[in-house]
């Protein structure tokens, strides 16, 4: 993806550390490793599905998924919960098959939940547990479009949720700052939203060294 990122998304990645990052280009034999943390993610699909196959992504090497997903399991990541922290993702959207929920399902931690509803192509962050949708649900402005390759972040600090999309800010929301780093976790697929058709690149989890926001 383009690295001239705003100042204010390039401000809010100063001084950030990597926590874990997955690169699934380097899908093999069911896994995607992750060389920081040691976090391995783990192919999960329905029953006599193929496995996902290679594909680029803006120029870049890439895996195509049509309803698989990936888990894993967040405790061996050193999250440090008094540190802002930043989630991102790199990926494209494909047309839903018939009868596929009307929903691209993109991560979910035991703290929050990332997913693009196909019926407006509109991006979402929805913070867990869910209580009144309103005010635990996040969206983004700009219409997505099948196909496009997008860097999607996510920057949680002391004062809420900052949404980017392509470096651009999309939304913000206040409030505390979830701990998302415990437990299991999903990449292409979430609990309110179905399963991811499209391509995925990586998963970044960044943390600022700075407390505070």
């Amino acid at each position: 993806m383009n690295s001239l990122l705003p100042a204010a998304l390039s401000l809010a990645l100063a001084a950030t550390a990597p926590l874990a990052r997955w690169d699934f280009s380097e899908f093999k034999d069911g896994k995607v490793a992750d060389s920081v943390s040691g976090v391995i993610l783990s192919l999960n699909k329905p029953k006599d599905a193929p496995d996902p196959v290679a594909a680029g992504l803006d120029g870049e090497a890439a895996l195509k998924v049509d309803g698989q997903w990936f888990a894993g399991d967040l405790g061996k990541v050193a999250f440090d919960p008094d540190k802002p922290f930043t989630t991102k993702l790199s990926f494209s959207l494909a047309v839903l098959p018939e009868g596929a929920p009307k929903n691209y399902g993109l991560f979910e931690s035991s703290a929050f939940r990332i997913g693009v509803d196909a019926r407006t192509m509109s991006f979402w962050l929805e913070y867990l547990p869910r209580t009144d949708a309103k005010k635990t649900k996040l969206k983004g402005k700009t219409e997505l479009e099948l196909g496009k390759a997008y860097e999607l972040a996510i920057v949680f600090d002391a004062s809420g949720a900052k949404l980017y999309l392509n470096g651009k800010l999309e939304a913000l929301k206040g409030g505390a700052m979830p701990l998302p780093f415990k437990g299991g976790f999903s990449v292409g697929k979430n609990s309110g939203a179905g399963t991811l058709y499209g391509i995925l690149r990586s998963v970044e989890l960044l943390q600022n060294q700075q407390k505070g926001n």
